[in-house]
């Protein structure tokens, strides 16, 4: 009986089967179509393996990052323009006629830089070197409004300025911190290079604690972005738009190689500069302890033996300096450095560091192994002598 009923409806089972199929076959083929040509609504973050193995780190890069850090500081960048006379070049009266002499004084000498507000009844921040010897100061916002300037505070040591334009409600700058800053972090460099107005340049930080000589530590941030002649007195600025540098100085026999003076170096005189008192030429505004000092993974070991010193890590004072903070406060040759008010230094540079971001007059707490014994000495720190300035 079974067999005769599939006999009978075989066909019409089979076509049904196969509808079926084919339906089913439509139906996923067009799904797929969608979600192809379906918009993502997302970003699917890329991944990285880490050197470690097993850990991924999440890798996110914002394509308009450099555009929202420039448009958030670009609003408060200055030109500046400078007309100084000439130093030494008075045309002496000879009984020289008018008619001549006019052709025989000397012609004033122009000048150009950058600056940026950073308060917003016109307070401005430059270099000393864009200003020095000026006789007259324009400055052009963004919006190209033009203000005649005046110097109201200088630091020769920094090479910093601050100028005065009448103005109320300016834009004004976010500083940012430098002691935050790391090699190889994104930077932009605005300014005015050459004439080119308001001209943005994308690098890294380089290097940090650089001196313009190169044998010589110092506490420059270098960077590959663009800085031309005119870029001085702008400032460097992070992805969030925060002034983390100063625009100061090239390498004219290098590419690439740029200065600028750390955010956090400024903020100590800012104040000072804004009132008017002048820092002193080479009178520092750097923190000191009068010590010499050098990595300790740098001695040779059978060296260390033969002095008794048996710390393994550390910062190694090879002199105290005689009358200064460390002098007064009881640190010894050979007392081996361990951390700073409980920050461990990684190297003798970033110890200096760690100094030269605390105020002068300021007691910090240093750690030692004398040795094989720990003692906690109290520094009070003080201003750089000059004859120990760098440069």
């Amino acid at each position: 009986m079974f067999n005769n009923w599939w006999r009978k409806n075989s066909s019409t089972i089979l076509v049904a089967v196969v509808s079926s199929i084919l339906t089913a076959a439509v139906i996923l083929s067009v799904n797929r179509l969608s979600n192809w040509s379906k918009p993502s609504t997302e970003q699917q973050p890329s991944y990285a393996q880490s050197n470690t193995g097993g850990t991924y780190t999440k890798l996110t890069v914002d394509s308009n990052a450099f555009v929202k850090a420039q448009r958030l500081v670009e609003p408060a960048v200055v030109y500046i323009d400078v007309q100084s006379n000439p130093i030494g070049t008075s045309v002496p009266d000879n009984g020289i006629s008018p008619f001549f002499r006019q052709f025989l004084t000397p012609q004033p000498v122009e000048g150009t830089g950058s600056g940026f507000i950073f308060r917003s009844d016109g307070y401005i921040l430059t270099n000393n070197h864009v200003v020095s010897g000026a006789q007259k100061l324009q400055v052009t916002l963004a919006d190209n409004r033009k203000f005649s300037g005046r110097v109201v505070g200088v630091d020769d040591t920094l090479d910093l300025a601050v100028i005065k334009i009448e103005a109320k409600n300016l834009p004004v700058v976010t500083l940012g911190d430098s002691d935050a800053l790391e090699q190889g972090q994104w930077v932009l460099a605005i300014g005015n290079p050459l004439g080119y107005h308001f001209t943005v340049t994308a690098g890294i930080i380089s290097a940090l604690n650089r001196s313009l000589n190169p044998d010589k530590e110092g506490y420059l941030i270098q960077t590959d972005a663009a800085i031309n002649q005119g870029n001085s007195g702008g400032p460097l600025i992070d992805l969030s738009g925060n002034v983390v540098g100063i625009n100061e100085a090239i390498r004219v026999d290098a590419q690439s190689m740029g200065f600028a003076i750390p955010i956090n170096m400024v903020k100590k005189v800012l104040n000072d500069l804004t009132a008017g008192r002048n820092t002193k030429k080479n009178s520092s505004t750097k923190s000191w302890m009068g010590i010499a000092m050098t990595d300790l993974s740098k001695i040779d070991p059978e060296v260390l033996r033969q002095q008794n010193i048996t710390a393994t890590k550390g910062i190694i004072i090879t002199q105290v300096i005689q009358g200064g903070p460390a002098y007064k406060a009881g640190l010894q040759e050979l007392d081996v450095i361990m951390s700073v008010d409980r920050k461990t230094p990684k190297d003798s540079a970033d110890l200096q560091k760690i100094v030269r971001s605390a105020k002068i007059g300021q007691t910090i707490s240093v750690l030692v192994n004398r040795s094989g014994q720990f003692k906690v000495v109290k520094v009070r720190l003080e201003s750089l002598p000059d004859q120990y300035a760098a440069e």
